[in-house]
Order: C-alpha cells, then sequence, then structure tokens
C-alpha cells in the first residue's frame, strides 16, 4: 500500500473536527467531558491555535479522499501555555463546561506542565488523532514518521510526547521507537511521558 500524502494544514477548524471525532470515544474523554462531541470540539478549537504558536510547530494531517481523516499536533521549543491566559480566552468554552469540568482541566494542564514541560531542543508530539472510520489504514504511523521528519528538518534532537500509561497507544509509540522516560499520576489517570531521538542524534 502506498504512503498516504502528509499535508501541512491550515485549517485548525477542519483539524479539530478530526480530533473530536477521534477522542470522542476515549473512555478518560468520556469520564472527564461526556459525550458532547461539540464540547470536545470547542476545547480543541481553544487550544490547538495556541500551541502552533510556539516556533517550529506544524499541524499534519491526511485526507482518504477529500475528507481530512487523521491529525498531528506538534508544539515547538518554547513557552508552555499559560494556564490563566488560556482561561480569560477560554471563557466561552469554559462556560459551557462548567465549573467542575473546567477546574479538572486546569488541574490536568498545571499537572502536564510540571512533569512534562517543553523542551528547548525537542519536537512535543502534543496530540495524534484519527478518525474511528478511518482506522487500519497506516495513517496514525504515516504521521509519526512526518513528525520525525520535522524535527529533522528543524535541527530538533528527538520528539517526546504524553500517553495514557497502559493503553493500546503506547505500544504503537513502543514500536516506532519511542521509550517511557518517566510515569506520573494525573487527575485524568497515570500519564507516560515518552521521546525518542532523532535519527540524526541517536
Amino acid at each position: 500500500m502506498n504512503a498516504p500524502p502528509i499535508e501541512t494544514l491550515t485549517d485548525y477548524d477542519a483539524a479539530c473536527e478530526v480530533l473530536a471525532a477521534a477522542f470522542a470515544t476515549d473512555p478518560n474523554v468520556r469520564r472527564t467531558l461526556g459525550d458532547n462531541v461539540s464540547d470536545l470540539r470547542a476545547l480543541y478549537a481553544l487550544v490547538v491555535p495556541e500551541m502552533l504558536k510556539n516556533p517550529d510547530a506544524i499541524l499534519l494531517g491526511i485526507r482518504d479522499e477529500r475528507d481530512l481523516v487523521s491529525v498531528a499536533v506538534c508544539q515547538g521549543p518554547g513557552k508552555d501555555l499559560s494556564t490563566w491566559v488560556m482561561l480569560v480566552r477560554g471563557l466561552p468554552v469554559m462556560w459551557r463546561l462548567g465549573l467542575r469540568k473546567t477546574r479538572f482541566l486546569l488541574r490536568l494542564a498545571r499537572q502536564l506542565e510540571e512533569h512534562s514541560p517543553l523542551r528547548e531542543d525537542q519536537l512535543r508530539l502534543a496530540i495524534l488523532g484519527t478518525r474511528p472510520d478511518a482506522f487500519g489504514h497506516g495513517y496514525g504511523t504515516a504521521l509519526l514518521k512526518a513528525v520525525d521528519q520535522h524535527a529533522i528538518d528543524r535541527g530538533l534532537k528527538g520528539v517526546y510526547l504524553e500517553a495514557d500509561d497502559g493503553h493500546y497507544p503506547m505500544k504503537l509509540y513502543e514500536r516506532f521507537g519511542y521509550h517511557t522516560e518517566k510515569v506520573f499520576d494525573s487527575v485524568a489517570g497515570t500519564v507516560a511521558v515518552m521521546a525518542k531521538p532523532a535519527p540524526n542524534h541517536s
């Protein structure tokens, strides 16, 4: 099977639609946000553009014929998102989510910032998602390869990410050369911080 073409995306709305569909059935997401896909889409619409403001950030995607089906959000080195700035900018979203969910998300953001801050010389794979109806076509693997290439092109030393400890995506990342650097407990469950060197820095 030929490798699917990778696009650098500028349509944030379409990317957020894919991510909302990709994670709507995730048990941790459902426990946190319920099954309201529009809330999830609104949350991604808030955070994804902010993640892409850092240098070396990129939004990658794959289409199946015409429709966007798989997306990777990569955050470059720089400053972490300010939790309070995001709170102010996202007041309409937070109002929709309610106090309990907003407090949960703020606590999770602070825990991620504490245990897995942005790194000076590495690319962070912040989000990787594929629509459930497009599973099994190798889109995730193709995007992981594109993420590696972007890190190389930008002269970065490697890529790192956070994953739910013990869940299926970890096995994909391990097969792709990621190793677990640390594990920590968060309000959303146990999180593994995984990393791999760029091929030219291995």
